[in-house]
């Protein structure tokens, strides 16, 4: 697989990426389009798109698609969910950290995740009933 580089102050202060794999399934089902924005500050709890160096990934490109768990001085912590795993990276190794404004799985549904309560209502949607990591949801 082609190692391609983005440079994330190319692109348009809102766009949209179409994912390849499953690292977030079954929360976003490969294929979904996610709506990204450069200029919205994401916060704890929030799916981001990653932008890392060259050189820090050896195949599939340098944007990831995460969750952000935790960012300090030093740090930022993302988590994926398939397979379950939380990895802090250095603060070098990350060109720039995107918000993730709306996801539309291949369904066609179109999730807003611009407030908590509608985050709260995807994540709730998505994962009621299923699995992660062999592990079921079960959601109140």
């Amino acid at each position: 697989m082609k190692n391609t580089f983005f440079d994330p102050a190319e692109s348009p202060p809102l766009y949209a990426i179409q994912g390849r794999g499953g690292c977030l399934e079954p929360l976003v089902p490969e294929g979904s389009i996610t709506y990204i924005s450069s200029e919205m500050e994401p916060a704890i709890g929030d799916n981001v798109c990653v932008y890392f160096r060259s050189g820090v990934f050896t195949e599939g490109g340098n944007i990831r698609h995460k969750l952000l768990v935790d960012v300090s001085a030093e740090t930022v912590t993302l988590r994926q969910l398939n397979p379950l795993a939380t990895v802090a990276f250095e603060r070098w190794a990350i060109l720039a950290i995107h918000k993730v404004f709306a996801i539309m799985t291949p369904g066609r549904r179109l999730w807003d995740l611009r407030t908590v309560a509608s985050r709260d209502h995807f994540v709730r949607s998505q994962l009621a009933g299923r699995s992660i990591d062999g592990e079921r949801m079960v959601l109140p």
